[in-house]
């Protein structure tokens, strides 16, 4: 347009300078430089930045699951976490959760949807009888808000487990009462720290009237277990429990037996505990202890009644197998009498003199 009218119109003046930085940089058209002139370019920044913004949804955490599914090759179970902070934020962008069954990469490809839950929620029941394989090892959890998916995730791997992923404790000797039980548990570690090893349920084995496998392992220490022989042969009388993720990793056992006699922790007065013990691991006889006498006496070789729990600590290539007890130590219990073993308190003597001599 003229200058005098541009002087007059300020819109016009803009117009004209628009026109004269065209000229100048003809790349700013589109159309220029490869693009299609469709607007793609602009769509793709969007499109970036909304990338961007999905990758900042914070994610759950401590996520946990455990196959309830004793069919090999197929799991079910529920999947639960903790939701991110930001969840219950006013005006937070997340609004569910997405779960995938997929690889250990979480790959787009190939991975099946389970379903999804809105926010505020942190648990997801996957069915029983969902089929894993090679490719489908671990379950994904992905965040969601209104304007799409976090194309990350965080996942948990499965751990397949079946029957025969079994631990039992059995009778290492013939015995002429019924064994009885009143708490059993396994760990991984071998002072029998931390969170006992989690199964699906109590194993199968034989029992007396009310006295269920169930009343062992339940984590009620008063309620028991009693075998259904009396007379017992060898490996007759058997306590445990199946579908235990990663059994050959058992370390020690925790166990609580029952005493000819006491009605103690709801044990049948005619209960008692076996002298020998065995420890099997997915059928395999792993190890065996002999348990120590409970029973009021002064005499080498026996415990007070006080006793309440036995930790068998299972042997590895570099440990030695260990039995140690713990007592009651309320103040009705008497004082616990002792006689030291001079065989052993001299070999005692013997091996740190040895050890100083090395140091020296």
């Amino acid at each position: 347009p003229p200058d005098d009218l541009t002087a007059s119109f300020p819109a016009l003046r803009m117009l004209r300078l628009g026109v004269r930085l065209i000229a100048l940089a003809p790349w700013l058209l589109p159309g220029s430089c490869g693009d299609t002139g469709s607007g793609e370019s602009a769509a793709a920044a969007v499109s970036g930045a909304g990338s961007r913004r999905l990758y900042a949804l914070q994610l759950p955490t401590n996520l946990d699951y455990q196959d309830m599914d004793l069919t090999a090759g197929a799991t079910g179970g529920t999947l639960s976490w903790v939701e991110p902070p930001s969840a219950a934020a006013i005006g937070s962008e997340i609004v569910s959760y997405k779960i995938y069954l997929g690889n250990r990469l979480g790959s787009a490809s190939g991975r099946i949807t389970l379903g999804s839950v809105a926010v505020g929620t942190s648990s997801f029941a996957v069915p029983s009888g969902t089929a894993l394989s090679s490719t489908l090892t671990h379950l994904w959890i992905h965040t969601r808000s209104v304007n799409g998916e976090r194309p990350d995730g965080t996942s948990f791997e499965i751990c397949d487990v079946q029957t025969s992923d079994s631990l039992f404790m059995e009778n290492a000797v013939p015995t002429t009462l019924a064994w009885g039980v009143t708490s059993l548990s396994f760990y991984e570690q071998a002072d029998c720290s931390g969170s006992a090893m989690r199964f699906v349920q109590a194993g199968l084995t034989g029992s007396a009237g009310i006295y269920l496998p169930s009343r062992a392992v339940d984590a009620d220490l008063n309620s028991a277990w009693m075998s259904a022989c009396s007379t017992c042969a060898i490996s007759e009388a058997t306590i445990g429990v199946v579908g235990v993720c990663r059994a050959n990793e058992t370390r020690c056992v925790k166990l609580r037996q029952c005493t000819q006699g006491s009605q103690l922790n709801g044990c049948p007065s005619s209960a008692h505990r076996p002298s020998s013990v065995t420890l099997k691991i997915r059928g395999q006889t792993v190890f065996t202890w002999k348990m120590m006498p409970r029973q009021q006496s002064t005499q080498v070789g026996t415990v007070s009644s006080s006793m309440r729990e036995e930790f068998l600590t299972v042997p590895g290539r570099r440990r030695r197998a260990m039995v140690s007890v713990a007592v009651d130590p309320s103040g009705a219990s008497p004082p616990l009498s002792h006689t030291v073993l001079s065989a052993f308190s001299s070999r005692w003597r013997s091996l740190t003199k040895k050890k100083k001599k090395k140091k020296q």
